[in-house]
């Protein structure tokens, strides 16, 4: 269809091919952080819509995408900025909801990468509290938008027996390992250790495991390793590996494998009633299954948001053609 001819009109191309190149891109893991309100900006330029304001007021005068699509022209006075908003909003809705998904994909991906790494802790998505939200939000109208946030699920995995003298989990939540990195002190809960040249007790990634006066060793043939820390090697005690607990573990940032930063937590030093055990593993407390389930149901959900969007898609095509038939 040709667009009507006029010294003042207002063109809309169709968004479909560009609407389902977006969508795709939300895919990818490095999009799965984007707000939706990014999203949602892409979907309005891919609308290519001319937005003139009336009365004088500012104008945006946005071109369409240089891409075949469909054109319809409508009077300037007919097409208002409100207007615009009001065709767009579920739109909004949609890419909020898109978004979580995202998360969701992303965290139950990652989990399942890591279910055999030992003390992984899961990726998990929280939502905001409503009522929080509500309140903060009364007389402030906002667009649709996710009240979800990516986290880390503390809760302690069980304990694997290995058999091996250096494999060492901590019975209880709260209590981590400290290590030494080259950007400084981290925190894990991994404990498959290891020897390194110097003697010296180290982490499966070779950083040293620090005791209560700094590294430990030389660590000989069948080490020893109490119930406290108490490291023996050789008949001689070594030190004792250094226990720290953090009352707020979800302020800890996350580095690399399961070392974790201090970040806002505040360390202490009494590890509470954590006891550590010797030739045993804590695993990962990743539930493959479960996992599994919510991957394949975020999966769903994500298509059937596609099938909307794309029915959005041909209900305005079919609209704006009446439109243009005047």
């Amino acid at each position: 269809m040709r667009a009507a001819r006029g010294p003042s009109c207002v063109r809309v191309t169709t968004f479909a091919d560009h609407a389902d190149g977006c969508l795709r891109s939300m895919r990818h893991p490095r999009c799965s952080m984007d707000s939706a309100g990014h999203r949602l900006e892409r979907m309005r330029k891919h609308l290519g819509v001319y937005t003139l304001r009336a009365r004088g007021r500012d104008r945006h005068q946005q071109s369409p995408p240089a891409k075949q699509g469909l054109l319809f022209a409508l009077p300037q006075n007919d097409v208002q900025e409100d207007d615009l908003d009001t065709l767009i909003s579920p739109l909004e809705a949609i890419a909020a909801g898109m978004s979580s998904d995202s998360m969701r994909l992303a965290a139950a991906g990652q989990n399942l990468v890591n279910a055999n790494t030992p003390a992984y802790k899961r990726d998990v998505v929280r939502a905001h509290a409503f009522p929080t939200m509500f309140e903060s939000g009364i007389g402030h109208p906002v667009p649709a938008r996710t009240a979800l946030r990516p986290a880390t699920d503390h809760s302690a995995g069980t304990l694997r027996q290995t058999g091996r003298a250096l494999d060492v989990g901590i019975e209880g939540a709260g209590a981590y390992f400290e290590v030494q990195t080259e950007e400084g002190p981290a925190y894990t809960r991994r404990g498959d250790f290891t020897v390194d040249a110097e003697g010296r007790l180290c982490d499966h990634a070779g950083h040293p495991v620090l005791g209560q006066g700094g590294t430990l060793g030389p660590v000989g043939d069948a080490p020893a390793i109490d119930a406290d820390g108490t490291l023996r090697s050789g008949g001689r005690v070594l030190g004792q590996i250094r226990l720290v607990s953090f009352e707020r573990e979800d302020l800890l940032d996350r580095g690399a494998g399961s070392l974790y930063a201090a970040g806002r937590a505040v360390p202490q030093a009494e590890p509470g009633r954590a006891r550590l055990r010797q030739q045993h593993l804590e695993v990962s407390n990743v539930d493959s299954a479960a996992e599994m389930v919510t991957l394949m149901e975020t999966m769903r959900h994500f298509e059937a948001s596609q099938k909307v969007v794309q029915g959005m898609d041909d209900m305005m095509e079919r609209a704006l053609r009446k439109l243009g038939e005047f």
